[in-house]
């Protein structure tokens, strides 16, 4: 459900992030992404069936799950947050197109368990 066609209103999004310094364009060079998303992969669970909407990407909901943690914000928070707040919206590879996760959708984690 992430970022399949970038739109307008990403590029527009992006060009007015590329100059802008931030945490988390430092954390997006830092971090070694591939490697996080091989292992993410390997435990995210697999939909059995077509019904309902289209499922997150663990990395997707492990990117949110960082920013959560932080910036302290509860589950409320972050749908707020990622409606308002390009930075996240961007660190979090949604587009302006997606849905956001919604509290219920937050509440439950990529992980097994």
């Amino acid at each position: 459900m992430e970022k399949e066609i970038i739109t307008l209103a990403d590029q527009e999004i992006n060009e007015r992030i590329e100059n802008h310094e931030h945490f988390l364009k430092h954390i997006e060079k830092l971090v070694d992404w591939k490697k996080i998303r091989s292992v993410l992969n390997q435990v995210e669970l697999k939909r059995d069936s077509v019904a309902g909407r289209d499922a997150y990407s663990a990395e997707v909901m492990f990117r949110i799950m960082l920013i959560q943690s932080w910036y302290s914000l509860s589950d409320y928070q972050m749908e707020d947050q990622l409606i308002c707040n390009r930075m996240f919206l961007w660190f979090s590879q949604l587009s302006m197109d997606n849905i956001v996760p919604d509290v219920p959708v937050l509440n439950r984690r990529p992980y097994k368990r």
